[in-house]
């Protein structure tokens, strides 16, 4: 029996086309996972917990407008990122639908409260002008009154 004719199919260097295993279907978008594999249905759904959160804190922290404006853009932007994902390979993504939608109410709540409070701080600032003006107008007449009583008695006798 002559060696070279033997099919030893424990032998590694032997690469004839029937000792070679089929390869797989790869997909076309990753070539480390198989096309068949189905990828998970929560692919993605990190960004949008992420935004979800992050919205949430905004609102928590309403009260620091600088920080709680950098949030809520943050929270917004990731929410309609995973939102986006979600609807272009036809999955739902409610958290991320959820933080858009409460980042976009509450932002329109944020601006309505923003704007009262400078019509309220505008309304304050003219009533505590208005006392300032008051009590000017009154000391001016007070002191006024003080001239006229002086001229009074340094001229007693001028009758016209």
């Amino acid at each position: 029996m002559n060696p070279s004719n033997t099919s030893d199919n424990s032998n590694p260097s032997n690469t004839s086309p029937s000792n070679i295993p089929p390869q797989q279907n790869l997909s076309p978008n990753n070539n480390q996972f198989p096309a068949n594999v189905p990828q998970s249905q929560n692919q993605g759904s990190g960004l949008g917990i992420a935004g979800f959160i992050l919205v949430l804190v905004s609102i928590l922290l309403f009260w620091m407008a600088f920080i709680t404006s950098l949030l809520w853009l943050a929270g917004l932007i990731l929410s309609l990122i995973a939102y986006s994902q979600a609807k272009s390979s036809n999955r739902k993504n409610n958290l991320a639908k959820a933080g858009w939608i409460i980042a976009i109410v509450s932002g329109t709540l944020y601006v309505i409260l923003l704007i009262l409070g400078l019509f309220i701080l505008e309304e304050e600032k003219y009533k505590i002008f208005e006392q300032q003006q008051d009590e000017i107008l009154e000391e001016v007449r007070q002191e006024y009154e003080k001239s006229i009583g002086e001229l009074e008695l340094t001229n007693p006798s001028t009758d016209l």
